[in-house]
């Protein structure tokens, strides 16, 4: 509990590389509890492409139900549908029906689902989807920005919406700005037909009674 309340404290001030120090002390790959706080710690501190470093090791060494989620969380937003798969299949195996299970069965397939489609109207690459993912989550991370749900809705075209706690449509919009520029800046991303937008709290994927992305 010590370890964590540390780790959580030096998060709090901005301190990543530190909390992360002592999580990695304390051996996450062996304690149960510092991988989950060491990952609720990343998540909050909008240092996703720091917990995507973790979530597929941990959720292999500790097989929990909340490593498992994070893991297949990491997989839509990089685009890995078939570790998306592999680890929402492992997630499920640990629930019970009381534990909504069927509705996690149906969340998995809208998830696969959306990766698919996103893919095909998009024409990107699983590397563009990764590398577009990593610019996203770079800025969530250099701003301590606390992010939401995910969506990649293709109705009629590609797009990546990332919401945002706590930030005013102004805010927002300078971050869109910024995401825009950053994009701008890999060549490798030219030809990939995904738009990535921050916005401002929001109910995605609407009807969806399991899990949050």
């Amino acid at each position: 509990i010590c370890v964590s309340a540390l780790g959580f404290l030096h998060g709090l001030y901005g301190e990543i590389d530190q909390a992360i120090a002592v999580f990695e002390e304390a051996d996450p790959f062996h304690d149960v509890t510092v991988a989950t706080n060491l990952c609720f710690m990343l998540r909050h501190t909008g240092c996703i492409n720091r917990l995507y470093q973790y979530a597929y090791d941990l959720a292999d060494a500790h097989q929990t139900k909340a490593l498992t989620a994070s893991a297949y969380s990491m997989a839509y937003r990089f685009g890995d549908r078939d570790r998306l798969e592999h680890y929402f299949d492992m997630h499920i195996k640990l629930l019970s029906e009381d534990e909504n299970r069927s509705e996690a069965e149906i969340h998995k397939q809208e998830l696969l689902t959306e990766i698919n489609n996103a893919y095909s109207v998009s024409g990107c690459s699983q590397n563009q989807f990764e590398l577009l993912a990593r610019v996203i989550w770079s800025l969530t991370e250099k701003h301590r920005l606390i992010p939401g749900t995910v969506e990649l809705n293709s109705t009629f075209n590609t797009c990546y919406v990332i919401e945002i706690y706590n930030q005013n449509p102004e805010s927002i919009a300078r971050l869109n700005w910024e995401l825009a520029e950053a994009v701008c800046s890999h060549d490798a991303l030219d030809d990939c037909d995904v738009v990535a937008r921050f916005s401002p709290t929001r109910q995605l994927h609407v009807g969806v009674s399991y899990g949050n992305n």
